[in-house]
């Protein structure tokens, strides 16, 4: 819970440095930023403890294909440390869209 809290405040400590480094990510990297997204919300709806908590992330990273290309999208990232920034920055972007998309459906 405490990690969460963490995770939550560094991301929202990058939104305030928002620029466009989303160009910066190539098609497979946009991919990783949706399974990220898609693994934050899970650990919210489903203990890490919980059996179904691991099929639950392969069924994700199938979904994105990451499964296969992961290693190859980690060191891509890490060939080039400004491309993490742009990462954590479309997480923060993805996140933020998806609130607000959820926010507009309890209005309605």
């Amino acid at each position: 819970m405490v990690s969460k809290f963490w995770l939550i405040v560094i991301l929202s400590g990058l939104v305030a440095c928002r620029s466009s480094n989303q160009s910066m990510l190539n098609q497979d990297q946009q991919r990783l930023v949706l399974a990220y997204t898609d693994l934050l919300f899970l650990q919210q709806t489903l203990s890490p403890a919980n059996p179904a908590y691991a099929d639950s992330c392969q069924s994700i990273l199938e979904t994105y294909k990451i499964s296969e290309s992961y290693t190859e999208i980690m060191h891509s990232l890490n060939r080039q440390p400004e491309q993490w920034e742009a990462f954590y920055q479309a997480v923060l972007n993805e996140i933020d869209r998806r609130t607000d998309k959820s926010d507009k459906k309890q209005i309605e």
